[in-house]
C-alpha cells in the first residue's frame, strides 16, 4: 500500500502491507476479484458502495510490472459527490415530470370546465338572432358576442388539443 491510499483511506501505518495486512476484513468477494486479476493478468473495474460511510469508490485492479507479475495494484477515486449529484438531479428530473404530469391534467379540467358556461352562452346569441330588431346598436352587440364566444370556442378546443397531445 502507498501513500495515496493511507491518505484517502486515513488508514495510519500501512505503507508496504498488503491489502489482507491492513484490512482483515475486506469482503470476500473483493479479494476474489484480486486473486483473479493476479492469476489471468485481466484487468477489474467496477464501483465499490461502502455503506458504513455512505461513499462510493470506481475501482481499477490491474497487474503491475512485467508480464506473469505477482503484483496487483489497485487503484480507486472516490466518485461520493458525484453520484449525489446524479441521484439529485434524476429526483428533481422525476419531480419536473410530476408537475408537467400535474400541469397537463389541469389544462384538460380547465378546458371542460370553460366548455360548460360556452355552450348556453353561444345557444343565447343564436336565440337572439332569431328574434327581428332592426336596432343597429342591439345586433352589433349581438355580433360582438357571437365572434367572440367564437374565438373563445376556438382557444377551448386548442386547449383540449394541447392536452390530448400531452
Amino acid at each position: 500500500l502507498n501513500p495515496a491510499f493511507a491518505a484517502q483511506t486515513l488508514i495510519l501505518g500501512v505503507l508496504g502491507q498488503t491489502i489482507r495486512q491492513t484490512t482483515p476484513d475486506e469482503p470476500a468477494e473483493w479479494l476474489t476479484h484480486y486473486e483473479q486479476v493476479r492469476t489471468t493478468g485481466k484487468a477489474f473495474r467496477q464501483e465499490r458502495h461502502l455503506s458504513a460511510e455512505d461513499r462510493v469508490l470506481d475501482v481499477h485492479v490491474f497487474c503491475m510490472g512485467v508480464p506473469g507479475s505477482q503484483n496487483v495494484a489497485v487503484m480507486f477515486k472516490d466518485i461520493t459527490k458525484r453520484r449525489r449529484a446524479e441521484r439529485q438531479l434524476a429526483a428533481q428530473a422525476r419531480a419536473l415530470e410530476e408537475l408537467d404530469h400535474r400541469k397537463d391534467e389541469f389544462l384538460a379540467m380547465l378546458s371542460h370546465e370553460m366548455r360548460n358556461p360556452l355552450a348556453p352562452l353561444s345557444n343565447a346569441v343564436q336565440l337572439l338572432q332569431l328574434i327581428p330588431d332592426e336596432n343597429p346598436v342591439r345586433q352589433q352587440a349581438i355580433t360582438i358576442i357571437e365572434r367572440q364566444a367564437s374565438q373563445l370556442n376556438r382557444l377551448i378546443d386548442e386547449l383540449l388539443e394541447i392536452s390530448r397531445i400531452s
